[in-house]
């Protein structure tokens, strides 16, 4: 009996529906988070203003903090952040204290700057404790809408299935890894965001990303969107590795799919909408905007 529901596990997880492998909590001492966002005025406060500002950053924990008697990790970030003919600058900082409560699966972080009486710390960043239809917490900014679980499949980390809750607003999560859209959820930004790569210290299973040092800080532009927002008509460049591109409104329905002339996609209605560009090993999600 072992042997053919070991069997069928392995069915599901490679038809990419099961949901077979047990929780998996953030590996908070030995992970490593590479985000990439781009938005106007910058997320890291380098820049202000209405100039969009590419910021390129990592997310680590080092050591240990005790509040109210509950043990937290030290959660800091650096990188680099980059505006329109502007050199880029370097930034560091303390962000504040995360932990996993593995108990209830969920996720909870108190920012650099509050105390445990803060409102906000009792409220998860994450909740892994989900099943289809569940909300995960969170609204989008920008319309309001409730985000829901839409589906539940498994994805391949460091040779390791995690759970990924697919949302109704494209904001995926993954059990142990966090968002699509970098470390946090975003609730739905405007501007582009995505988890580039996660890594994890001394595990031979876990491929090196080797795409942010201090001499080779920038990551590679992979795709470019534009005109974003857009009138009707959008360009996707380079084209050469993209296998399709999915199009999902803000309500987690599939609108379109191309597979080929990614230079010439039209969007006909207005509203805000999640590309799905899937190359040969990797899958990148991007914010478009219809006005």
């Amino acid at each position: 009996m072992k042997n053919i529901s070991n069997t069928i596990c392995l069915f599901l997880i490679l038809a990419n529906i099961g949901n077979c492998q047990s929780y998996k909590p953030f590996n908070f001492d030995k992970g490593i988070w590479y985000s990439k966002y781009v938005t106007k005025g910058g997320w890291f406060g380098v820049f202000h203003g209405p100039v969009y500002v590419t910021d390129s950053v990592k997310y680590f924990c080092n050591g240990d903090t005790l509040i109210s008697d509950i043990l937290y990790k030290k959660l800091f970030c650096e990188g680099y952040s980059s505006s329109q003919n502007v050199s880029s600058t370097y930034f560091s900082d303390y962000l504040g204290a995360i932990r996993n409560d593995t108990v209830n699966r969920k996720v909870y972080f108190l920012g650099n700057g509050f105390d445990s009486n803060y409102e906000g710390s009792k409220i998860p960043i994450y909740d892994f404790d989900l099943g289809i239809g569940d909300t995960t917490g969170t609204s989008c900014l920008e319309s309001h809408e409730i985000i829901t679980v839409t589906s539940i499949d498994s994805v391949l980390y460091c040779n390791q299935y995690y759970r990924r809750f697919n949302t109704s607003s494209g904001d995926d999560i993954i059990e142990g890894i966090g968002s699509v859209f970098g470390l946090f959820p975003l609730n739905c930004p405007l501007a582009n965001a995505w988890l580039i790569c996660y890594q994890e210290l001394d595990n031979n299973e876990c491929i090196d990303c080797n795409i942010f040092t201090l001499s080779a800080h920038e990551y590679p532009n992979l795709f470019k969107i534009y005109p974003n927002p857009t009138s009707g008509k959008i360009r996707i460049v380079p084209d050469k590795n993209i296998q399709s591109v999915e199009i999902f409104d803000i309500q987690g329905k599939m609108v379109d799919e191309i597979t080929f002339d990614f230079e010439n996609i039209v969007i006909k209605d207005n509203g805000i909408f999640i590309f799905k560009i899937k190359t040969n090993d990797k899958v990148f999600t991007y914010k478009v905007v219809k006005n």
